[in-house]
């Protein structure tokens, strides 16, 4: 999913390190519709290449409130 909000030029290899901070703040409404969206919350380099960290909430439509939240890891190599 991450790869259609974004995307890193110049990277041979991306691996998916895990998830931090999973978090269930609502409940999906019957029949809602839903969206998604990725904030990048940090990079850095690490031995392989460099570590990226992205927050992506899943909102219902017209909903004031998030149905999840993550932060997912994830290292490229070049």
């Amino acid at each position: 999913m991450l790869d259609q909000v974004f995307t890193i030029g110049g990277l041979g290899m991306q691996v998916n390190y895990g998830g931090v901070r999973l978090r269930f703040p609502s409940v999906v409404p019957v029949d809602s519709r839903i969206r998604a969206g990725a904030e990048l919350v940090v990079v850095k380099p690490v031995a392989l290449g460099h570590q990226d960290g992205v927050r992506v909430t899943i909102e219902p439509e017209g909903g004031e409130k998030p149905l999840s939240v993550i932060e997912v890891l994830r290292v490229a190599a070049p």
